[in-house]
């Protein structure tokens, strides 16, 4: 076997230089794929919540139980521009959607409708790198009243980037790579 490989070294090299600079191919060509990505996060806060004592709250007449502040901002962090792109923020836990607020990179204009557990959007265009965040009042959700995006088009991946959804996966990797070095 030695011997083939020093009689034919150039052939050995060539095969093996072409199989180098294949596999480099395809390791560039997967870099610079389309990304269609649009990330987001949620910051959640309780405004108001009635207690024990005999606190009484209303809204535009109607009787509540608490009320929740939300901002969820959008990044596209693709190498691509989305377009028409429906988005839809639901509430997770109940609860009624009593007001929204939108703003968009400038120059632009969103679509935007309400309904009682959700505000639903159409983005005409967002380029790479431009945001734009929509702030949510939400009354009588169960528990913590948290919100979610949902987002659906053609290869498109939505993307949790708040700091806690980093963290979590960033101490879910440390412990898998702990574990596989065995110091846990």
């Amino acid at each position: 076997m030695w011997a083939l490989i020093k009689e034919y070294q150039f052939l050995v090299g060539a095969a093996t230089g072409s199989l180098a600079s294949y596999l480099l191919g395809l390791v560039v060509s997967h870099v610079r794929r389309e990304k269609r990505w649009l990330g987001f996060s949620v910051v959640s806060r309780n405004i108001i919540q009635a207690g024990p004592q005999k606190l009484t709250l209303t809204y535009a007449g109607a009787a509540i139980k608490r009320m929740d502040s939300h901002t969820v901002s959008f990044r596209n962090i693709g190498n691509r521009p989305l377009k028409d792109l429906p988005v839809r923020i639901v509430c997770i836990n109940g609860g009624s959607v009593l007001d929204y607020e939108l703003s968009a990179p400038a120059g632009t204009e969103f679509g935007a409708t309400s309904a009682s557990d959700y505000v639903s959007l159409t983005i005409d265009l967002l380029n790479p790198g431009e945001v734009f965040s929509v702030g949510l009042t939400v009354a009588d959700a169960n528990g913590t009243g948290g919100v979610t995006p949902i987002a659906r088009a053609e290869y498109l991946e939505l993307r949790d980037t708040s700091v806690d959804h980093f963290l979590e996966s960033f101490s879910l990797t440390s412990r898998f790579i702990l574990k596989a070095f065995g110091h846990l």
